[in-house]
């Protein structure tokens, strides 16, 4: 084995190792920071108060390489929030590595006045089961 192929591998190594410790250090609470301009935030209870017309985000770490995706579970009520948007946009990435995460944004607007609650859960839609290997969770009050 030649010295570039073993410096790789060492790196290779280095950087799973990194990433594991990273991950064992996250709570719940910061794969699941929701950013809501213009509202009240309670991350500890995850209990949001908005305004009607009020847009928000729900980030959430994901990494779909995995087969895991963030999915909105029903019912929330429709009639109280929109859904506008969900994206995931990776992180970034200089040495074009396999399997690197990133974030899954869904971005609700408040529609009128009432209580609900959004719940998201990291699935592999394909799995039989579909157990949730983390669940989220938010307690939504309009005015």
């Amino acid at each position: 084995m030649n010295t570039k192929s073993i410096r790789y591998i060492v790196s290779l190594c280095t950087v799973a190792a990194v990433s594991a410790s990273l991950s064992a250090c996250q709570t719940p609470q910061s794969m699941s920071k929701p950013t809501m301009p213009n509202t009240t935030i309670d991350t500890a209870t995850n209990k949001q108060h908005l305004k009607v017309g009020d847009t928000f985000s729900i980030q959430l770490r994901s990494n779909p390489t995995t087969g895991y995706r963030w999915q909105l579970v029903e019912p929330f009520d429709k009639t109280l929030l929109d859904k506008v948007s969900n994206h995931y946009q990776a992180d970034a990435n200089p040495n074009h590595m396999v399997g690197v995460g990133g974030t899954e944004t869904w971005t609700f607007k408040a529609l009128k006045s009432g209580h609900t609650e959004i719940q998201l859960h990291y699935i592999r839609s394909w799995e039989a089961q579909n157990v949730a290997a983390k669940i989220t969770k938010y307690q939504i009050k309009i005015d």
